[in-house]
């Protein structure tokens, strides 16, 4: 399988893989080698490889490696990030191959951030990793880091790889060393005398894309892609765009363009921070909304909107006294950003509504009212699993009169509902909104998402959830044979043991103990000989 890293005029392509000199073991061993080659059927061959019980632990974690390469080299990213993340706890012979191979995925996505530590990762396990050098320096590069770029070139020129990369690295490392020295990348004229006339279209397009047009969308694309603009307009042309996604509704579009804003450290840096923690808040993931309304707060402190959408979000999981804290902080601060008005009136609109929960007037005889029964009845069908269950959970959570406790179980039960129905990205979603909720059955939150994420094969995922889920409920039978089942697959099998016996000794009241202790029993029956 061969791997090159190549740079085409004004884009960054990377494509990264290399040749897996392995011997391949006499069970799958054809798999094995079709799998590590470039051949049409090298996906499904590394699939084979991955769930034959012959094949070794290296072999099944540079079979993924592999699969990942081969999803990249069809332009699907994130399944081949999700390949190469799975081949890390394997710790195959040539393991750094998924970290630089994953840093070049990221790259391909625009997440820089997340591309530079991958090759991080990847050059402290292989110093000599040249492709991982130069693929780092180019997004340092890139960054306006130039310091950094050059130091990576001059150390990708230093090492000795043996991937057939190699040359790649070399001389793409020479070229950007002598373009930087010649001053032709990286740097801007300080003082031009008559800027050019597509730097007045990239000016015009700016003003389109911060605006409010039908074209904006294009706009924004067009000073993101040109050659005249500036840093700070790309990364506010990231933001506007992200903006103009969100509107729509595209909520994975707008977070993933204020991502790529941020390395730019454009002038309104604070609306990329603020504007994603909208963007997460209306996806339901409260807790990322809440961290970057934070960094937002911390970058701008008269940031009135950021304040009272953090404020909305503690409200809404019931931190009334850091809701009221924000809320008050935006009523203090000064913003001339366009929804400081709305910022204002909403802090204060909360704020009375808070006071007079607190004080709510005096009922001589109070009875319960309907909708509160409705609740429970509504509770009562989100548990079970009737045909409405679903839309049952839904109104729980959605139900003003519902209590914390409520809302938490109902995302609980709501998650194991779309897992039943194998969709576990929205069971998972669940699970996470559950969490920050901190109900009564909490344990079956990250229990229950362990088992979808052990269904999505995302393995320490799966475990770090059961771990979370036996940490709060050491009689958690099923996770711990969960747990245990993950532990096999992935060859730990001491650990595996150690799991089944533990659910074998626990007590649970859920109606999985039987499951849990039955498959506990014949796991350890199969593995008395190993």
């Amino acid at each position: 399988m061969s791997r090159s890293l190549r740079l085409l005029p004004g884009t960054l392509i990377l494509s990264l893989a290399a040749t897996l000199l392995l011997a391949a073991a006499p069970a799958a061993a054809d798999d094995y080698d079709v799998c590590i080659g470039s051949s049409a059927g090298a996906p499904d061959a590394c699939t084979r490889v991955i769930n034959s019980p012959k094949s070794s632990r290296d072999r099944i974690g540079n079979a993924y490696i592999s699969r990942g390469q081969h999803y990249y080299e069809k332009s699907d990213y994130d399944r081949a990030i999700a390949d190469f993340n799975r081949a890390m706890p394997y710790k195959p012979s040539y393991i750094q191959l998924a970290y630089g191979n994953r840093g070049n995925a990221y790259a391909m996505k625009g997440e820089t951030d997340k591309a530079i530590d991958s090759y991080s990762v990847a050059i402290s396990l292989d110093k000599n990793y040249s492709a991982a050098l130069t693929g780092r320096g180019l997004l340092y590069e890139k960054n306006g880091e130039i310091d950094k770029a050059r130091d990576d070139y001059n150390a990708a020129l230093r090492v000795k790889s043996t991937f057939q990369d190699e040359k790649w690295a070399k001389d793409t490392a020479k070229r950007h060393l002598a373009d930087l020295d010649s001053g032709s990348r990286g740097t801007r004229q300080t003082s031009p005398s008559q800027p050019p006339s597509s730097s007045n279209a990239a000016s015009a397009d700016y003003d389109t894309c911060i605006g409010t047009s039908a074209d904006a969308i294009d706009a924004c694309t067009r000073v993101i892609t040109s050659s005249q603009a500036t840093r700070n307009q790309i990364g506010n042309a990231y933001i506007g765009r992200g903006q103009h996604y969100y509107e729509k509704d595209d909520y994975d579009r707008a977070i993933e363009d204020f991502n790529k804003a941020m390395p730019y450290k454009p002038s309104y840096i604070q609306l990329a921070y603020g504007n994603r923690g909208n963007a997460y808040a209306m996806k339901g993931d409260n807790d990322r909304a809440i961290d970057s309304y934070s960094v937002a707060i911390s970058l701008d402190k008269n940031y009135s909107a950021a304040l009272t959408g953090r404020g909305l979000l503690y409200e809404k999981i019931g931190e009334i006294d850091k809701a009221r804290d924000d809320y008050n902080a935006a009523l203090g601060a000064k913003s001339t950003f366009q929804d400081e008005k709305w910022a204002k009136d909403t802090a204060r609109k909360h704020l009375d509504e808070l006071a007079a929960a607190a004080n709510p007037p005096r009922q001589t005889a109070p009875a319960p009212s309907a909708p509160s029964a409705n609740v429970g009845d509504d509770y009562n069908i989100c548990v079970g699993s009737g045909a409405d269950a679903i839309d049952a959970c839904t109104r729980v959570i959605t139900s003003s009169r519902s209590t914390r406790d409520q809302v938490g179980n109902a995302y609980i039960g709501r998650g194991q509902h779309y897992y039943e129905k194998d969709d576990y990205d929205r069971a998972i979603a669940d699970f996470n909104k559950a969490i920050p909720l901190k109900p009564k059955w909490l344990q079956l939150a990250y229990g229950n998402r362990g088992n979808a994420y052990a269904m999505k094969n995302q393995d320490q995922d799966a475990i770090d959830s059961y771990d979370q889920a036996i940490s709060l409920d050491a009689n958690y039978s099923a996770a711990y044979t969960g747990r245990g089942m993950i532990y096999e697959k992935m060859g730990l099998v001491e650990r595996a043991r150690s799991d089944y016996e533990a659910a074998l000794k626990a007590k649970s009241d859920f109606q999985d103990e039987k499951w849990a202790k039955d498959t506990a029993r014949k796991h350890l029956d199969e593995l008395k000989d190993k």
